[in-house]
């Protein structure tokens, strides 16, 4: 029997208003899984709701419909749900700059969650931000806790706000873009940080991303998002290596290095439809009348699902 997944979120739609008014859709009938110690990558283009899944995970928005489940227990503003996440689910934001207080020393800004929690006394959460600096690779951690954040690096500042998400010992990780802002000589870096925690702490990682080519060397299970809609998941090599759903398929046709190229050539632009239906139908070469419906996330194996009618590869 399968262990139960630590994340759990079931059929979960959010909407905003508009600027104009009318409703945005920014995520519709979302469903995935994360187990213990798994990195999941969550993928796809900006503006395609992975943001607002992650702000639905955290308990940050209240789901117009769906459940999401942490631990078998629901996250649900208004009860006591969010309170009893907050602690198990800490968040690594995209911005080093902006993440951490200018006037607040780095050892005081890992320890503050600390204190929002009402864990231990002073001298007891020092010890842990410093612990928690050291276990992401700043030393000595004693001198990285005394400066202020506009001393540091980008790079060491992203550290820094990981070692502040761990500090209260979560089981899961959200990490939404943390590598996005930093120069490519430093992201390996970070990202080598959280791998590390997955593989030492058992920690799980939800890794938001628009950024593929990090995914195949840091993820397990690849999750890829279009239109608000999850359309294809699956194990991290496989799905790079021979994509099923069309939407994915063009996203790695279009990234620079020929290596990273599928077998086949992208699809190329299809005439656009009637409204309604798939929401890739007008971009998909291989849409059929059958597509003028949604479709729903279907098993195409033991582990690989596919919102596709006619997915590549059968």
């Amino acid at each position: 029997m399968a262990p139960e997944p630590l994340l759990r979120v079931r059929g979960v739609s959010k909407s905003f208003r508009g600027a104009r008014g009318g409703r945005v859709d920014a995520v519709l009938d979302a469903s995935l899984e994360v187990g213990r110690g798994e990195i999941l990558v969550l993928a796809g283009e900006s503006g395609s709701g992975k943001s607002t899944l992650a702000r639905l995970v955290l308990g940050a928005e209240e789901p117009d419909s769906g459940t999401i489940e942490f631990g078998g227990r629901a996250v649900a503003r208004g009860g006591g749900g969010v309170a009893g996440v907050r602690r198990r689910c800490s968040m690594v934001q995209q911005d080093p700059y902006d993440s951490l207080n200018p006037r607040m020393a780095v050892g005081e800004s890992v320890a503050e969650p600390l204190e929002a929690h009402g864990v231990g006394g002073r001298a007891a959460r020092r010890r842990r931000a410093l612990e928690c600096i050291a276990a992401v690779g700043l030393e000595p951690a004693g001198d990285i806790a005394a400066r202020l954040p506009h001393e540091l690096s980008g790079g060491q500042r992203q550290r820094v706000a990981i070692a502040r998400a761990l500090s209260t010992g979560p089981d899961m990780i959200v990490a939404d873009e943390p590598v996005s802002m930093l120069d490519v000589s430093v992201r390996a870096g970070v990202l080598a940080v959280m791998a590390r925690l997955r593989s030492e702490r058992g920690v799980a990682i939800l890794y938001i991303t628009h950024d593929l080519a990090t995914a195949r060397h840091f993820g397990d299970t690849l999750a890829l998002m279009y239109r608000g809609r999850v359309v294809e998941r699956g194990p991290v090599a496989r799905v790079l290596a021979s994509p099923r759903h069309p939407y994915t398929r063009m996203l790695l046709g279009a990234l620079p290095s020929p290596a990273w190229r599928p077998r086949a050539a992208p699809p190329s632009a299809g005439a656009p439809g009637p409204g309604g239906g798939c929401a890739f139908r007008p971009l998909c070469a291989h849409a059929t009348p059958e597509c003028a419906r949604v479709p729903g996330l279907a098993r195409r194996g033991g582990d690989w699902d596919v919102a596709c009618f006619a997915p590549l590869g059968g």
